[in-house]
């Protein structure tokens, strides 16, 4: 007996074989959020799934070199900076442990335009002469940063010391302590607000003592890691939000002592007469995400996180010095 095809299934047949000569895409969306035909759009056998886009915050850092027996530089450029616009209880407590901190608005001031100029040449013949002939390091170091909105930052002044006394004053008075295998360094975060402001967190930290391994809690996880002693000095937070035209300015304060300053701006090394300032400024104002459309994210990334040093020569200059 002759096995005859049901005529109702042939159509049902033919319909999954074209399905299955398509290439098993996955069927449109009906709101059209995802749809096979837009690149990079995942389907249900692979591919690319969208990625989210990070928002980053562009800051331009500057750390100053200044004379300390010669103070006529960095008396200038104090004499620009707005130190009102910051806390006073903030100030208060800076000033006490041998700090001082403001805001400059409008333009770069000259000695930072001065050290940012092309070098010195000598003549139709011959090399270029770098201007800091007598030092490896220039006088101004400019790095920029693209921080993550609340992501950590780490700003380093100076090199690190084997012995290092520092003296803290707190509310319970005058307190000292010595730290061997030093590096004073001031941490960083940044947010952007909705009226093209940045806030600006900094936070004085010594990290001090062996390597050593320690869990740490993140994310509702724990991980292993390596690394030195902290010390957060939080009595010296400094929370500012800075102007898309301003300058923050931050340095010691008062004569050369073992104060929090000292530890952070004065290098320790025998015959070193110079003391040194850290500038940061927004590259761009600041939007808050919630208030900026989701074709304007940065894409940016580079410089999100990690240790930015003052010791080293910039690289290049991706921005025209002075230009606001």
């Amino acid at each position: 007996m002759l096995l005859r095809p049901n005529a109702l299934a042939s159509p049902l047949l033919v319909l999954a074989a074209a399905i299955v000569a398509s290439g098993c895409l996955s069927t449109h969306i009906l709101d059209g959020s995802v749809s096979p035909d837009d690149p990079g759009a995942a389907g249900m056998f692979g591919g690319n799934a969208p990625r989210p886009v990070a928002r980053t915050l562009p800051l331009e850092v500057f750390f100053l070199r200044c004379d300390a027996g010669d103070g006529s530089a960095a008396a200038a450029l104090w004499n620009r900076v707005d130190e009102q616009m910051i806390d006073q209880a903030i100030r208060r407590r800076l000033a006490a442990n041998g700090l001082r901190a403001g805001i400059l608005l409008g333009r770069l001031p000259d000695p930072i335009l001065a050290a940012l100029e092309p070098p010195l040449t000598s003549g139709d013949e011959g090399p270029p002469i770098p201007a800091n002939t007598a030092d490896a390091t220039p006088p101004v170091v400019r790095r920029v940063l693209r921080l993550l909105p609340g992501r950590e930052s780490e700003l380093v002044s100076l090199k690190a010391a084997p012995d290092l006394v520092v003296m803290e004053q707190g509310d319970d008075g005058l307190q000292g302590a010595s730290y061997a295998d030093a590096l004073p360094y001031f941490t960083l975060r940044a947010w952007p607000a909705a009226d093209g402001r940045v806030r600006v967190d900094l936070v004085p930290v010594i990290r001090h003592g062996p390597l050593e391994r320690s869990w740490v809690g993140e994310e509702g996880a724990f991980k292993l890691e390596t690394g030195q002693r902290r010390k957060i000095l939080e009595m010296l937070r400094c929370d500012v939000t800075v102007p898309p035209d301003g300058l923050l300015i931050v340095g010691p304060a008062g004569a050369p002592s073992s104060s929090v300053g000292d530890a952070l701006f004065r290098p320790r090394s025998q015959g070193v007469s110079e003391l040194r300032l850290l500038a940061l400024r927004p590259l761009a104002p600041g939007v808050d995400p919630m208030f900026s459309p989701a074709d304007e994210a940065d894409g940016g990334g580079g410089g999100a996180a990690g240790m930015t040093t003052g010791d080293q020569p910039w690289s290049g200059i991706d921005r025209p010095p002075g230009a606001d």
